[in-house]
């Protein structure tokens, strides 16, 4: 055991739910310079956990995850999981909700009490449905956003 005693971390009181947000592992890859070179760090799944609350708005909550991630806001393509109960569906069933109105809230989409988790995807095309290579680098870097 590399760190020993374990350290336990308080969390501060919730101001309102912890909603779990699930970033693929091809949007999450991490790279860092070994000899000059990029190489592929990690390639894993990553999911956060944010707590927000029925007013947070997708836009609010978009922005919360370009300021953990660093994707950028509008290259989010946000769906929620929602329990079937909302939908008015017998219990253990859920659908997929697409969160692409940035000024709706959480509680209009029912994620603040029947959301289980939210899925995030990288938009890689642009407004005219092509694959955009300029916010990207395929070449031995592998790919990754630019940073303007």
């Amino acid at each position: 055991l590399d760190s020993w005693p374990p350290k336990f971390v308080a969390k501060q009181k919730l101001k309102g739910f912890e909603m779990i947000v699930n970033i693929t592992a091809m949007d999450n890859a991490v790279w860092e310079i070994v000899k000059g070179k990029r190489k592929l760090k990690k390639f894993c799944a990553r999911r956060l956990v944010l707590d927000l609350n029925e007013n947070t708005t997708v836009g609010e909550l978009k922005a919360l995850i370009e300021q953990y991630v660093g994707i950028p806001f509008g290259r989010q393509i946000l769906s929620a999981e929602v329990d079937g109960t909302f939908f008015g569906s017998a219990e253990g069933e859920s659908y997929i909700v697409d969160l692409d109105e940035d000024s709706c809230s959480m509680e209009q989409h029912g994620i603040d009490r029947f959301g289980r988790i939210i899925h995030l995807r990288v938009n890689r095309f642009d407004c005219n449905g092509d694959f955009d290579f300029a916010q990207a680098n395929f070449l031995e870097e592998g790919y990754h956003f630019h940073q303007h």
